[in-house]
């Protein structure tokens, strides 16, 4: 079972995350985003003390497409993605990347939103994105 103490142990099993379709999702999309951030990839929260700039992701929610003769292979998830850093200039230079890195992706993908924060607890600036994905 993966952990928040260690983010490459949440790339150990997908399918903790993710089911079906959705699971090559975490190594097709999000795996890349890892080396964006000298703080790594988190899902959900990162832990305790992670050095800034580090990236959050979390699935908003991954909707079952049906029609009239039965499931669809065609498969839509929604996750939001939000790039931490100690100043916005650095959140801005790490939320365009992951655009970057999303834009390349094999996966077809939309940005939906974007927001800048000020978060007063920990004193960070956060980017977050939040990405339509297409998948098969």
């Amino acid at each position: 079972m993966a952990t928040f103490d260690d983010p490459v142990a949440l790339f150990d099993d997908p399918r903790e995350w993710f089911d079906g379709g959705v699971a090559g999702l975490l190594q097709d999309v999000l795996a890349p985003l890892a080396p964006l951030a000298v703080g790594g990839l988190w899902n959900l929260r990162a832990a305790q003390n992670t050095p800034a700039p580090y990236i959050v992701w979390q699935r908003i929610v991954a909707v079952v497409n049906n029609s009239t003769t039965g499931a669809s292979n065609l498969q839509n998830v929604r996750v939001q993605i939000d790039a931490y850093a100690p100043d916005a200039l650095t959140a801005a230079t790490l939320g365009e990347s992951i655009q970057i890195a999303m834009a390349e992706s094999a996966i077809n993908n939309v940005c939906l939103s974007a927001q800048d924060f000020f978060e007063d607890d920990t004193h960070l600036y956060r980017v977050s994105q939040d990405f339509s994905l297409w998948l098969t």
